[in-house]
């Protein structure tokens, strides 16, 4: 049976989705409503339909959230790998799984204490901070690390056009990548995954964003923006020419 792997972008772009929270005594900064997928959603020719997400999403409760997709030997690994945990964990996990429409959302949670003893959790420690206190409001890219069974069949899912089905989703990780968009775009090509078991699967990334209805909500939200201001502009245009005309008119007519 055929395995296939993917990354799917998603962004936090808001400071007010950042908090602190103490757990266990201990300082933690939460970022509620991560989503990390989205029902019937079509990204490259892929589709994701809600009912095969609704079998596993849950399995992203108390997933890892790594810094950046761990990778050993250049190649995409589990986040459970040991290798993986020493070099990429950053005392980040998932919970409060949940859906909200046809979304999946969850928090994500990062001990402070732990992330500032790792280089690399300082860096997103440093980052947060500095989003939270408005120094920094550049939006923070996650990407969702999962495994499918591909069924090819074609048909059409909100306006898009599919040529396979995910199926038997099996959700690994959400990397946090506080300054690094470039690493889980379609851009970034295919490479290979290797999972818990030691088996390898073709891995692509795919982008959330680009593909969700509210991106193109908001390009056409924008456009009929852009044509609306254009139009007044005319229409004030054409006024001040009114007026001069009429205002030449008078003139003459005093003559």
């Amino acid at each position: 049976m055929t395995l296939k792997s993917v990354n799917v972008l998603s962004v936090v772009n808001s400071k007010s989705k950042i908090s602190t929270q103490i757990i266990d005594g201990k300082e933690h900064i939460v970022i509620n409503d991560v989503v990390p997928i989205v029902d019937d959603i079509v990204m490259n020719g892929i589709f994701y339909p809600a009912d095969e997400i609704n079998k596993s999403y849950m399995t992203l409760n108390d997933n890892l959230m790594p810094l950046d997709h761990p990778r050993i030997n250049n190649e995409h690994v589990s986040a459970l790998n040991p290798q993986a945990i020493n070099n990429f964990y950053i005392g980040a996990w998932g919970r409060n799984v949940r859906k909200s429409n046809d979304k999946v959302l969850m928090d994500a949670y990062i001990d402070r204490k732990f992330a500032e003893s790792t280089e690399k959790g300082r860096m997103l420690v440093n980052r947060l901070d500095d989003m939270m206190s408005g120094k920094n409001t550049t939006p923070i890219h996650v990407s969702t690390g999962l495994t499918y069974t591909p069924d090819n069949q074609s048909g059409t899912s909100k306006g898009k056009r599919y040529k396979s089905i995910a199926r038997n989703m099996k959700f690994d990780h959400v990397a946090i990548l506080p300054d690094k968009q470039g690493a889980a775009t379609p851009d970034d090509g295919v490479g290979i995954f290797v999972n818990s078991n030691g088996e390898k699967s073709p891995i692509e990334n795919v982008s959330l964003i680009e593909c969700s209805e509210d991106s193109i909500s908001n390009v056409i939200s924008k456009t009929i923006k852009e044509v609306l201001s254009v139009f007044k502009f005319n229409q004030k245009e054409e006024e001040n020419l009114m007026k001069e005309k009429n205002l030449t008119s008078s003139k003459c007519c005093r003559y």
